[in-house]
């Protein structure tokens, strides 16, 4: 390779120091290069220093281009988010499975008591039941519990 690619991009000409990008405006945090007076150690760790950013700055864009890589970034965010919502849509089928036992228990407490009712509202004065109200308060606590019970499969 000639020097004289590199002569352009050296603002003193071929003999004015290290080739540095240009400035960018950016602040840097890059170490800054060996003096001219540098020892020949001292320039050995400044290449090997450079030779590993470099190495990691290929690395890091390899990464970012490798289409495999990419969709295995884009697979694993999939199964990440798919995860939570399964975890969302349990919590949302727990709390509903509780909300339908609270009300089918509520439901039947009340059929409970209206059959109690009932049977208490067939009886006549002097405590003897009575044929025909026996009858209409079963079917009366019949239905409600059938309606309850729809209700409750319904919730499902």
């Amino acid at each position: 390779m000639t020097h004289a690619a590199n002569d352009e991009t050296r603002p003193g000409g071929p003999d004015s120091g290290p080739i540095r990008p240009p400035e960018t405006g950016l602040p840097s945090t890059a170490v800054p290069e060996p003096s001219g007076d540098a020892s020949p150690e001292e320039i050995e760790t400044d290449i090997a220093r450079t030779r590993r950013d470099l190495a990691d700055t290929v690395g890091a864009l390899s990464d970012k281009l490798d289409p495999k890589a990419q969709a295995d970034k884009q697979v694993d965010e999939l199964k990440s988010r798919a995860h939570e919502q399964k975890a969302r849509l349990q919590g949302q089928a727990e709390q509903a499975r509780e909300s339908a036992r609270s009300s089918v228990a509520q439901a039947r407490e009340s059929a409970r008591a209206s059959a109690t009712q009932a049977r208490d509202a067939a009886t006549d004065d002097q405590g003897r039941p009575s044929p025909v109200l026996w009858a209409a308060g079963g079917a009366a606590a019949g239905i409600l519990v059938a309606a309850v019970s729809l209700l409750a499969s319904r919730r499902r």
